[in-house]
């Protein structure tokens, strides 16, 4: 794990209460060359994004004691950048209007299959390169220094 503030650019949150998703996404993003850190619990998640700024979000639907909705509304207006992807069992087609006014960018269904894990996972960090904004300058909080916004 990585001192608070020190991540790597390419870091990524995995927040779900089943320890077996956290160890194989960590395992798997883990091996591609990724920093991950993982959390079971929402309060935990805030933690681990104060204390990493990740630039990538997966997030259970059912989470102890909140939703993961309520969380990305949580984690989303302090870490505007970050891209925060729902994971969950089942999501009807209906509900991914809430999901997206939630703060997500998309969704995965449990089981994750790795092939599309690895997939998202370079493209959200694509996307966030070819955008070629130095977003310190459109982001207030970054250009005080406290979180890091520039694309890697």
């Amino acid at each position: 794990m990585n001192e608070p503030g020190t991540a790597p650019a390419k870091t990524i949150l995995v927040v779900d209460d089943e320890k077996a998703v956290c160890q194989v996404m960590s395992l798997a993003l883990g091996r591609a060359g990724y920093g991950v850190v993982t959390a079971d619990a929402p309060k935990a998640a805030i933690a681990a994004m104060r204390a990493h700024a990740c630039r990538v979000v997966f997030i259970d639907l059912n989470l102890p004691g909140t939703s993961g909705l309520d969380l990305c509304r949580i984690i989303k207006p302090e870490h505007p950048h970050t891209m925060a992807y729902l994971l969950t069992g089942y999501a009807p087609e209906s509900a991914m209007h809430e999901f997206r006014a939630a703060g997500f960018r998309d969704l995965l269904i449990k089981p994750v299959d790795l092939k599309v894990l690895a997939a998202v996972v370079h493209e959200a960090f694509a996307v966030e390169l070819t955008a070629g904004v130095n977003l310190r300058r459109r982001h207030p909080r970054c250009a005080a220094g406290r979180y890091r916004c520039e694309p890697a």
